[in-house]
């Protein structure tokens, strides 16, 4: 088996996993949607398919523009420059997007499926007349072919190493909690100096930063920066970090964010107290500052 494009062709990593994602498209009036979709779905996720080079695939509601391939299910395939008894066919477009065809009269054959899932996830080329691989050219189906040893090895060679697995989500909330501790409107001065000190009453592993916005939505939807730096909360007592100038400035939402790395308890950590002051404005920056 041949590829015409590098790896991992139209997959994605989703989570540590290869994953081919999908959606149906319009279905011939010789079957029901959901028969289209079993049939696709179930060719696909055969424990004999390509799941066993590690690429797993998942259906998408129709329309979903996250599909990287649309499977359409028609009664005749016909185009120019194509012959008599076309049975399947993959189209790549310069948009990135594609789509594959399936004649309805193959109904419940897997092997259409999955020769076709190849030429679009993997960019496969067919493989010569006789040879030990499901891309041979498909003229008639006479019998349920699956992906070979061979087809397999290529394609994981063709994949490499396995993608890392996304990194774990942090644990983040808001101190104390909710938008009642925001402070609205603060002004903050054009190289102001800023700093924050907290106080850790019961210790655990995580950092407190102050983060500022422009409005509330973007303190919520994650967009917002860091101010100044943060306090590690693993160990008890009043803590203070150096000043430094402030990252943002004029009138802003400002917050004090905590984050832990998941399997940290965050039912341990209790802040008692926690603090941003500011001090003058750009004309103090040359001064020291006493902490």
């Amino acid at each position: 088996m041949q590829f015409s494009q590098p790896s991992p062709g139209l997959l994605q990593n989703i989570g540590g996993e290869w994953i081919g994602t999908w959606s149906l498209g319009g279905v011939s009036s010789a079957l029901t949607p959901t028969q289209a979709g079993s049939w696709i779905a179930d060719s696909l996720n055969n424990p004999l398919g390509w799941g066993r080079a590690g690429v797993q695939f998942q259906q998408l509601a129709p329309g979903s523009p996250d599909a990287a391939i649309i499977f359409h299910v028609v009664d005749e395939i016909t185009g120019p420059n194509l012959g008599t008894g076309v049975i399947g066919l993959c189209s790549h477009y310069r948009d990135g997007s594609c789509a594959i065809q399936l004649e309805s009269g193959q109904y419940a054959n897997p092997d259409l499926v999955n020769h076709e899932a190849a030429h679009g996830y993997f960019f496969a080329e067919h493989s010569p007349e006789g040879s030990d691989s499901i891309m041979e050219p498909l003229e008639e189906l006479g019998f349920v072919e699956w992906p070979s040893d061979l087809d397999i090895a290529q394609v994981q060679a063709w994949l490499g190493n396995p993608p890392d697995p996304a990194p774990p989500e942090l644990q983040r909330y808001f101190f104390p909690g909710g938008l009642e501790t925001y402070i609205t409107n603060r002004h903050i001065a054009a190289g102001a100096l800023a700093r924050m000190t907290c106080t850790v009453t019961d210790p655990a592993a995580a950092i407190i930063r102050p983060v500022y916005a422009d409005t509330h939505a973007h303190m919520l939807s994650g967009d917002r920066q860091v101010l100044c730096g943060g306090l590690s909360t693993d160990r008890q007592g009043w803590h203070n970090t150096e000043w430094q100038e402030a990252k943002g400035s004029g009138d802003l939402f400002i917050a004090f964010v905590v984050e832990a790395e998941p399997g940290v308890s965050m039912d341990e950590l209790n802040i008692a107290h926690a603090e941003l002051q500011l001090s003058g404005s750009g004309d103090n920056a040359g001064r020291d500052i006493p902490n």
